[in-house]
Parts: structure tokens; C-alpha cells; sequence
């Protein structure tokens, strides 16, 4: 009954559930999915973690040195990016330990040489390689402004990106605020925390913008009531949240086949208790 979601998940097992719980309790398909649906929503926001700062801050200072080899090289004909080969940054697949260094092509020889421009570890106070002496003042002045960019954007770039922690949670809560659910007052699974929830909802991008990731609606023909939830978070599914939305829903389902195992089908204490909720 909670029937289209942006992920491509099974809510088969999910909505037999919620028509054998409407059956048993006679409160209305409407008050069932309504219920369900900040179960859901609840569980998906505190399953789904947190980036770690440490994870935030290699990504801001490495975005920060390719917007650094961008600035000292020019924008090149290939589609606005940057010129073909020109620069690039270490993203520490061969060697962690020089993760996010960057480097300029050097404009002599047979076009291989690079020269060192900045050291990741030393962020604050980027460091330039010398390179060779035959380097021309030209070529020195595009070094000098890709250090100098490196240097004064890592703390804006870093507080960004440390800005942005909490946008995927921030997806679910925007669904449960179009629904009008209150993920506070939702019971069962253990309270949300403050921290959790100010850092949710405050999160922006690390542009500095606020977008709308998560939407939910209702609707009812007559013959059957529906909650849509729209999660749009661009890599939602890259980080597993289509894994959370399924193992939510695969487990409430598992909930009320443990009623019946149990011989508790039809107790109507029994399934308040495990769906207190309804």
C-alpha cells in the first residue's frame, strides 16, 4: 500500500502485512498505512549514517585542488572542462599517503613531466614544487595562482563539506514533514537524538543551498488508499539506501509473521504492542 518509491524495491510483502492488519484490527486501511509509514520513514532516517568527517574532508580538499587546477590552467574546449592532461589530482588509489596532492603538466620536454604544485597534508599553507629552472615566469604565475587558490579555498571548501553532513538523512525527514509525520512522536525503535535531528534538518549542500531530496503524497480513489514516498537524493541508491528502504519494509513484515509463528494472529494486545502505532 506504500506503493511507489524512486528506488526499485518489493513492497509486495509489505502491503499483504498491511491488509492482514487491517483485517484483524477493523481501524481502516487509511489509519494502517499512515501508521506504517512513520515506522518506516523512522527506521530508514536512523539506519542511514552519517558521512564521517574524516571521509567529508578528503572529498572538500580534493574537489578544492581540481577547482585549483581548473583556475591556474583555463577552461578548455572539451566540453568546458578543464584542458585534456593539464593537471591532476593524486586520489590515492596507488598511494593513500599522497592523496590529493596535485600536479601541473610542465610545458617542456616530450610532455611528460609534471611538476608538484600542492601537498594535500600541508592544506593550509600549500607548499609548490620548484620543478625544473627552465620554467618560465608565465608558467610560474599559473603554479603560483593554483597555490594560492588551493591555499585561501580550503577552509571555505572544508566547512562545505562538513556543511553537507546529514543530507541523506535530511531525505527522509523531508518525506515525513510532506506527510505531516512527526518522526519524534513515531513510537517504537528507540528515540531520536537532538544531535541527530538538528544536523539533519540544517544540512546543505555544499554549495550553501537547501534542496528538496524527499517528498511524500497520499491518495484515495475510493478502492484504495496509497502513500507514495519520492526519495531523489542523487546517489542514494550509490550509498545503499534503496538496501535500508527494503530491509525496513521486508522487516516489518517479518514482525507480524513472528505474531503469527507465535500463535498471537489474532491477539489484538499482541499486535498493539509489537505495532504500537495503531
Amino acid at each position: 500500500m506504500i506503493g511507489d518509491v524512486s528506488f526499485n524495491v518489493d513492497t509486495s510483502r509489505f502491503n499483504e502485512m498491511a491488509r492482514r492488519l487491517e483485517y484483524r484490527l477493523k481501524i481502516g486501511m487509511p489509519n494502517v498505512i499512515r501508521a506504517e509509514a512513520g515506522s518506516v520513514l523512522k527506521a530508514c532516517f536512523k539506519r542511514t549514517k552519517f558521512a564521517t568527517e574524516a571521509d567529508v574532508d578528503r572529498s572538500s580538499h580534493l574537489r578544492n585542488a581540481k577547482g585549483a587546477t581548473r583556475s591556474a590552467w583555463g577552461m578548455g574546449k572539451r566540453k568546458g572542462g578543464p584542458d585534456r592532461g593539464q593537471g591532476y589530482v593524486v586520489a590515492g588509489m596507488r598511494d593513500v599517503g599522497k592523496y590529493g596532492n596535485m600536479w601541473l603538466r610542465s610545458p617542456w620536454g616530450n610532455g611528460r613531466n609534471f611538476v608538484l604544485v600542492a601537498v594535500a597534508g600541508n592544506m593550509g599553507n600549500a607548499t609548490t614544487g620548484e620543478g625544473p629552472k627552465r620554467i618560465g615566469a608565465a608558467t610560474r604565475a599559473k603554479f603560483e595562482a593554483a597555490r594560492n587558490r588551493w591555499a585561501s579555498n580550503h577552509a571555505p571548501e572544508l566547512k562545505a563539506g562538513r556543511g553537507a553532513i546529514g543530507i541523506a538523512k535530511q531525505s527522509w525527514l523531508q518525506i515525513a514533514l510532506d506527510l505531516n509525520i512527526n518522526l519524534n512522536g513515531v513510537k517504537g525503535g528507540g528515540p531520536i537524538s537532538k544531535r541527530d535531528m538538528a544536523r539533519a534538518t540544517h544540512a546543505l549542500s555544499v554549495k550553501g543551498k537547501r534542496y528538496s531530496n524527499g517528498n511524500g503524497t497520499e491518495a484515495n480513489d475510493g478502492h484504495r488508499f496509497t502513500i507514495t514516498l519520492n526519495n531523489t537524493l542523487p546517489y542514494a541508491v550509490r550509498i545503499g539506501m534503496d538496501r535500508t528502504l527494503q530491509s525496513v519494509l521486508i522487516g516489518r513484515a517479518k514482525l507480524f509473521d513472528q505474531l503469527i509463528k507465535r500463535g498471537l494472529g489474532e491477539d489484538l494486545t499482541a499486535i498493539q504492542k509489537a505495532f504500537p502505532n495503531l
